[in-house]
């Protein structure tokens, strides 16, 4: 007999604790695999040696976890990049992490949730890599005839009877 979760791919195998632990990605499942063919699910990471194709906190294999995802066959979970965040688990593909929310930052890969709020002196539109973006695209440094406190999503105009000459500071 052999057991499940695993293969092997020679002939004149003598006894099953040869059998080889089914590949990161893939899961064999009943008996007599000579090579993994069948990739885990979307959603799921097989770590190896799975003997089903959406493993649940097994040795073998989880869900996705959060920070990540993990397309159909993954070795194992891509992490979500710089700019974005993935707070939920079971996820598929780059499109499902979250872009870093206005007024926030996402400095590193596989995060769960944000980074921190903007740097004073800054805002963030939103999918921001760093606390004081400078690209005019995710963010940027606050201009002259404006101010922005810790957090801010768009500058503030300075209001009548004060003005601001500088950038990145308070009116």
């Amino acid at each position: 007999s052999s057991f499940t979760g695993t293969f092997y791919n020679q002939t004149g195998l003598q006894n099953e604790s040869r059998c080889l632990p089914c590949s990161a990605g893939y899961y064999c499942d009943g008996i007599g695999n000579i090579v993994p063919t069948k990739k885990c699910r979307e959603g799921f990471w097989c770590r190896g040696g799975s003997p089903e194709e959406m493993p649940l906190n097994q040795p073998y294999g989880t869900d996705c976890p959060n920070g990540s995802y993990c397309p159909t066959g993954t070795p194992s979970p891509v992490q979500c990049p710089k700019g974005t965040y993935q707070p939920s688990r079971r996820k598929e593909r780059v499109e499902d992490c979250v872009g870093c929310d206005p007024g926030k930052f996402c400095s590193e890969t596989g995060l769960s949730a944000v980074s921190g709020d903007c740097k004073a002196g800054y805002f963030c539109k939103g999918s921001a890599k760093t606390s004081n973006p400078d690209d005019g695209v995710t963010g940027g440094i606050c201009p002259v005839g404006s101010f922005c406190v810790k957090g801010s999503i768009q500058p503030q105009r300075c209001f009548n009877g004060t003005y601001m000459n500088h950038t990145g500071n308070h009116c």
